[in-house]
């Protein structure tokens, strides 16, 4: 709570946003999310200005936590990597491509072929093109 009254202090509604991350752990779940929003709920309040929240959303729970006005908006940081078209996926109800964190931030390889260094950020199929085996379960999160 410190480091966000500060901010309110220090910079008022001259700070762009503030972005918390929110845990993924099961035992603090919020049924109306179907995403736990504890950290949300304790930290959000307390800063005057723009909010945006991550980690582990859906695109209706993502919905809904803004609807709630606890944040203003939701970053998907590992579907907005595996999935060149996501606005468009969320906008007609399609799921995002699976996703392979050893390429995150890195050259990244599937295998240890010097052919595969460019596998992972422009490599992700986009709908018409990913098999039904690429796509990410959404009712796994």
């Amino acid at each position: 709570t410190y480091v966000i009254k500060t901010l309110n202090q220090k910079y008022g509604k001259k700070l762009a946003y503030l972005h918390l991350i929110e845990t993924t752990r099961p035992f603090v779940t919020d049924k109306s999310f179907s995403q736990p929003v504890k950290l949300l709920k304790m930290y959000a309040p307390l800063f005057e200005g723009t909010i945006i929240a991550a980690s582990g959303f859906t695109p209706d729970s993502a919905a809904a936590i803004v609807e709630s006005g606890l944040v203003d908006a939701v970053a998907f940081g590992r579907f907005f990597i595996s999935t060149p078209d996501l606005a468009e996926r969320i906008r007609i109800g399609a799921p995002p491509n699976k996703y392979t964190r050893k390429t995150f931030y890195t050259m990244g390889t599937h295998s240890s072929s010097d052919d595969n260094l460019r596998i992972g950020y422009t490599d992700y199929p986009t709908l018409t093109e990913a098999k039904p085996d690429q796509l990410f379960d959404l009712s796994k999160i």
